[in-house]
C-alpha cells in the first residue's frame, strides 16, 4: 500500500504547480505518521527522494510544517534527517528539540553547527545522556549551561555538577536552576551553600569598607 501511494505522489510531483507542493508534502507526512514512522524497507529510498525533492522546492512554511510533523515519530530515515538538519533554523528546530536522534548524531550536529541557539536546544532535549551533557558543559557558554542546569531530565556527571556549582556562586540564575534538581549530589549542594555564604559575606564586607573609605554611613548588620 505504501508503494502504491508513493508512486502516485511521484507521478504528481512531475506535473504539480508550485502552489501544490505543500499539499504533496502533507501527504508524505500523513503517510509517515499513519505508518508510525515505519516506512517499508522497499519504499524508504522513494519516500526520502520524494521528500527531499519537494523540500528543496517548498516554501519555508511548508518545510517547517513537514519537519514539525515528522519530529515526534521516528526516527526518520538518516538521509532525510541530514537534509532537514542542514535547512534553516526554523525548519531544523523540531528535530533538534525533540526528534529521535542518536547520541552520535547529536555530537556530529554540535561539530557541524556551532551556533549557540542550536546548542541551547540540544541542552533542553529531554533525557539527554552524559556524553552529550559533558560536551555541552565543555563548550562553556553560559546560555547553554543555564539551559542544561534547568533541564531536570538531563543526566549530569559529577564534573559537570562541580562546574555548574562553581558558576552558581556568582550567578543567582544558575543557583536557582540547580536548586530545583533532585539529583544534585549532597556533597556538592553543601559545598555550594558554603561558598555562596562566603561570597555573600565578602560582598557585605566590601560594601562596608567602601563606605568607610568614602566616609559615608556604613551598613548596620542586624542578627
Amino acid at each position: 500500500m505504501q508503494e502504491a501511494l508513493l508512486k502516485r505522489i511521484a507521478a504528481e510531483v512531475q506535473v504539480v504547480r508550485p502552489e501544490g507542493r505543500g499539499q504533496l508534502l502533507r501527504r508524505l507526512s500523513d503517510l509517515y505518521l499513519a505508518a508510525r514512522g515505519k516506512i517499508e524497507p522497499a519504499c524508504v529510498d522513494l519516500f526520502v527522494s520524494l521528500a527531499i525533492d519537494l523540500l528543496t522546492r517548498a516554501s519555508l512554511f511548508e518545510r517547517m510544517a513537514f519537519a514539525n510533523a515528522i519530529a515526534d515519530v521516528g526516527p526518520p530515515p538518516p538521509a532525510l534527517v541530514d537534509h532537514v538538519l542542514k535547512d534553516a533554523y526554523l525548519v531544523a528546530r523540531p528535530l533538534i528539540e525533540r526528534g529521535e536522534l542518536s547520541e552520535s548524531r547529536l555530537l556530529a550536529l554540535m561539530d557541524d553547527d556551532a551556533r549557540e541557539v542550536t546548542h541551547v536546544m540540544i541542552a533542553q532535549r529531554p533525557n539527554t545522556g552524559v556524553p552529550i551533557t559533558d560536551r555541552l558543559v565543555a563548550d562553556d557558554r553560559i546560555k547553554v549551561l543555564l539551559a542544561l542546569a534547568a533541564n531536570a531530565s538531563a543526566t549530569l556527571s559529577e564534573a559537570a555538577f562541580e562546574k555548574l556549582g562553581a558558576l552558581a556562586v556568582e550567578r543567582p540564575d544558575m543557583d536557582a536552576a540547580l536548586a530545583h534538581r533532585a539529583d544534585l549530589p549532597v556533597a556538592i549542594a553543601k559545598n555550594l551553600h558554603r561558598r555562596i555564604g562566603q561570597s555573600s559575606a565578602k560582598r557585605v564586607h566590601d560594601m562596608i569598607a567602601r563606605d568607610d573609605l568614602k566616609r559615608r554611613t556604613g551598613y548596620v548588620l542586624r542578627s
